[in-house]
């Protein structure tokens, strides 16, 4: 093997290399895709936070009726239990 013949390997292998590498406007390209996916994943991460907010207010709204149903229903056994003590009733 002579110093040519490793010359012509490596130039083959530079140029194989080269084939795959990417250019200019490869890069540039996926740069401006990389661009899109961001503000495409910023809007949808936006949505999901508002979905999320809705939902915990709507949870919060629950919790405070289900607080208040729960004390009238209270109070509504108690004057139940303080009628039928008034008319002699017995409740079981």
């Amino acid at each position: 093997m002579t110093i040519e013949d490793l010359a012509a390997m490596t130039q083959r292998g530079f140029v194989e290399i080269k084939k795959n590498m990417a250019t200019k406007e490869d890069l540039a390209s996926m740069e401006k895709r990389l661009k899109t996916d961001i503000t495409d994943l910023k809007k949808q991460l936006s949505a999901i936070l508002s979905a999320l907010d809705k939902t915990a207010k709507d949870y919060l709204d629950y919790s405070e009726e289900k607080i208040m149903r729960d004390a009238e229903i209270a109070r509504l056994k108690k004057w139940v239990q303080q009628i039928a003590k008034e008319v002699g009733v017995k409740l079981e």
